[in-house]
This record gives structure tokens, sequence and C-alpha cells, in this order.
């Protein structure tokens, strides 16, 4: 798991990152929650891509219930094509594909939602050249 880290260093520029994030008392958790900076830290610190919502589906649920591509396509009323793009890191995870995948595997839509935001930071981060100054100063 990963979270963002956003951190203002002593010349005043925005730093962004993701690391690490540890699980509360048994439940999964995706997603963002600020970090402590390190010292003397001028670097952009970015540890690997997230775990992207597909593979997770994939790894995750479908593999592990014994289920195909075709029967999760079948019962959440999408095409497999959808099921297979998003397995493949193709195609993000939509809201309402969220929604449907949440109430299918019994969790919430916001983890697959933050699985997706999660990955699409990073994709950001990791491309990003021309990110702006901060307007406010961090005191």
């Amino acid at each position: 798991m990963f979270k963002l880290q956003i951190i203002i260093n002593k010349a005043g520029r925005q730093q962004v990152g993701c690391s690490p994030m540890q699980p509360k008392a048994g439940r999964q958790q995706v997603g963002c929650s600020p970090m402590q900076p390190k010292e003397n830290s001028n670097m952009i610190t970015i540890e690997r891509e997230p775990t992207s919502p597909g593979e997770i589906l994939q790894e995750e649920f479908l593999l592990p219930l014994k289920i195909s591509q075709k029967q999760l396509a079948d019962h959440i009323g999408y095409d497999v094509k959808v099921i297979n793009r998003i397995v493949n890191n193709r195609s993000s995870v939509t809201v309402e594909m969220a929604v449907k995948l949440g109430k299918a595997f019994n969790i919430s839509a916001q983890f697959w939602l933050n699985a997706q935001q999660s990955v699409d930071i990073y994709r950001v981060m990791k491309n990003g050249k021309n990110f702006p100054q901060p307007i406010v100063q961090a005191s």
C-alpha cells in the first residue's frame, strides 16, 4: 500500500512522492495520507508504482475465487473486454465500475477508487515536469 508524501522543504519547494502505508487493524487500505519529511531531503521520493486495481482484481479476487473474467463480466453486466482491459492495465476503474465491483465482492467502492487514484497520482508525479510553486508557504 502507498501513501502520498507532500512536503514543503526548507527552500520552500513542494515535494511529492509515494511511500508504503500500513493497513489498520485487519483492513486493507489503498490511498494517501500525510508523512513526515526526511531530514535535509530535497528530492522527490517515489518508491515503486502502486499495485493497479486490475492486478488486485486478478490476483486477490478472480484467481483465489476461481472466477473467470467472463463470469465476472456477466455477473456485473459488463462486456468481458472491459474487465480484460482493467486487468491488463489498459483502462481505469470508473466510479460505476468501482460500485459494481464493490457490490460483487462485498467491499467498498472506495477501495477500488483509492487503488485507481494511487496509480493515477503516481503516474502524474513520475511523468510531470512543470509543477507550480506553492502559493502559500507552510509555517
